[in-house]
């Protein structure tokens, strides 16, 4: 049920800020994401039902509300349109994930908030 609820929320919040694009973004996470622990993190991009390949794909992760700095994550093209990278997040609390996919001047943001223990 929590997977369920992210993805709507992730879906949700898609904000594109690019020249003209139809990627569709998904996002594949564990559905409890414990502090200290190494989560993947995957991304998966079409374009009128086609996998989107070569993009460069990055997450940005910080608490939402305290300084802990922010993490910086690059995704991996693993093909099929599939991005794919670990974190591991210090300390449990409210956190902001940023996903950027850029590819020759066109660029599209993901945000999403989502929680640890």
């Amino acid at each position: 049920m929590k997977f369920l609820t992210f993805m709507a929320l992730c879906i949700a919040l898609v904000a594109g800020c690019s020249s003209s694009n139809n990627w569709d973004v998904k996002t594949e996470v564990p559905s409890l994401i414990k502090s200290g622990q190494s989560i993947p993190i995957k991304v998966i991009v079409k374009e009128h039902d086609q996998p989107v390949q070569g993009l460069d794909v990055k997450v940005f992760l910080e608490m939402k509300r305290m300084d802990h700095g922010n993490e910086q994550i690059t995704l991996k093209d693993q093909g099929n349109g599939e991005y794919v990278g670990n974190a591991t997040l210090p300390m449990g609390g409210d956190w902001v994930a940023n996903i950027e996919l850029k590819s020759d001047g066109t660029k599209k943001e993901i945000v999403y908030e989502f929680k640890t223990e």
